[in-house]
């Protein structure tokens, strides 16, 4: 499955450890996290390290700095999240963008 995603948008979780196995040169990983339960990086750090773009999304009105996350993480992970479609989607247009310029100027180094 990794093998062919170009743009994989994922809830934090151990799903997210196949991620290294993402082939695309233009791959990129954005990580949703619920209130109250955020890891910056934990994924994204696999990520990153071979060779893969990385954002993360937390669906909290505050910054996940503002807020005690660490205390609160076992009650978040008791409750289903889902983000809305309209912020999935503005996510996904600007990953789009960025994928569709990593990929442009790959086939012009590829040219010269």
């Amino acid at each position: 499955f990794f093998r062919s995603v170009d743009i994989l948008i994922a809830p934090h979780g151990a799903q997210l450890t196949g991620v290294a196995f993402m082939d695309a040169p233009c791959s990129h990983l954005l990580e949703v996290f619920p209130k109250h339960y955020v890891i910056p990086h934990f994924y994204g750090s696999l990520a990153m390290s071979t060779g893969k773009k990385y954002s993360y999304l937390y669906m909290s009105e505050n910054s996940f700095l503002l807020e005690q996350v660490f205390k609160e993480r076992e009650v978040a992970r008791r409750f289903n999240f889902c983000p809305s479609i309209a912020t999935i989607v503005g996510y996904l247009k600007g990953l789009v963008a960025d994928w569709k310029e990593c990929c442009t100027s790959i086939k012009l180094s590829q040219s010269t």
